[in-house]
């Protein structure tokens, strides 16, 4: 199956004509270098919803790997204390099965050792989930108490599984083993899955993102083709870009912009991590750097083409920053719900 942002992808670089799926959707030729770069490799480079689209997995959806950093970092620690009380486990039923014989159960002190060293190595667990997840301010209380729950069943049944070994022999122990390893598996799968399942109320959603990414994709490919039509006029004129032509593409292009930052909702953008300024910043620099580039010699198509990848390079760079602030916004304002 084809991921949906591949089609994006795809889409974007047809409609911009980096590579026409055909000759019949190809711009017809010209005099002189197209300014193709900027339409195609501006998009698919410079603002590229690969780094903004993609940027958004995660922020503590389930999938391993696509969700915040924070989350992973927990549930990798909280694994960690699990191997360590594996190792304290595999001790204490050792210690357990030497208290037995071929032909008899443990003794009722081995079986007592037993327990009380699970319910020590439940306890340093519980501690290291506690630690864990203490850098989640607003989530982390409730799920430290869903993860000790858990370890408190793990308890019970690998107590249970050890007053179930009816002597020292390798296929009774081997059972026991069996049996040990399918609850602390499952403990261990249940506490990572509740980890990355963490999702504060408020959170902005994958489906919001892909919403707003579509918006800001439409802004900025407008601004793109406007900027194009400028550029195309400078080169047969042998002029800078027209200063009006840039103000206004800018002026529409931070328009669309805060319209589409709104749509990823009030608690977002009325929060510090609105990145409507950043972007201000961002897009007075780029109408300064567009307007500063040195005119084409008309007829040159050297200089023209100097001209052309100049431009694309700026609204490249500046297109990839915007992106890398609305994504690192959206990241860090979900990560502080948790």
């Amino acid at each position: 199956m084809v991921h949906p942002w591949e089609i994006v992808r795809r889409v974007i670089t047809l409609g911009l004509g980096d590579r026409p799926a055909s000759r019949a959707t190809r711009r017809p030729l010209k005099s002189g270098p197209s300014f193709d770069n900027l339409e195609g490799r501006a998009v698919m480079s410079g603002f590229g919803f690969d780094g903004y689209g993609f940027g958004f997995d995660g922020f503590g959806q389930a999938a391993y790997g696509g969700t915040s950093t924070t989350l992973n970092t927990d549930a990798r620690a909280v694994q960690s204390a699990y191997r360590t009380f594996d190792a304290t486990y595999l001790a204490a039923e050792s210690a357990l099965r030497a208290t037995a014989t071929t032909t008899t159960a443990p003794t009722a002190a081995g079986q007592t050792t037993f327990d009380a060293s699970v319910a020590a190595g439940i306890q340093a667990l519980d501690t290291s989930i506690a630690s864990a997840l203490s850098n989640l301010p607003a989530t982390g209380p409730a799920l430290t108490t869903t993860l000790q729950a858990q370890a408190a069943t793990l308890q019970t049944e690998l107590e249970g599984a050890g007053s179930g070994l009816a002597n020292s022999t390798n296929s009774s122990f081997l059972a026991m083993n069996r049996e040990s390893n399918t609850y602390l598996r499952s403990a261990q799968n249940q506490a990572f899955t509740s980890i990355l399942n963490d999702t504060p109320t408020g959170s902005i959603t994958t489906a919001t993102v892909r919403s707003t990414n579509q918006a800001v994709y439409t802004a900025l490919q407008t601004f793109n083709q406007a900027i194009y039509t400028a550029e195309r006029a400078s080169i047969t004129g042998g002029t800078t870009l027209s200063s009006s032509a840039v103000q206004t593409a800018v002026s529409n292009l931070q328009t669309s912009l805060t319209s589409a930052i709104g749509t990823l909702g009030t608690a977002f953008s009325s929060s510090t991590y609105n990145p409507s300024a950043t972007i201000t910043a961002d897009l007075n620099n780029l109408t300064s750097s567009l307007t500063a580039v040195t005119a084409p010699t008309a007829g040159n198509n050297a200089s023209a083409r100097l001209f052309s990848r100049t431009i694309s390079s700026i609204v490249r760079q500046d297109q990839s920053l915007i992106g890398q602030a609305i994504s690192t916004s959206v990241v860090n304002y979900n990560k502080s719900l948790l």
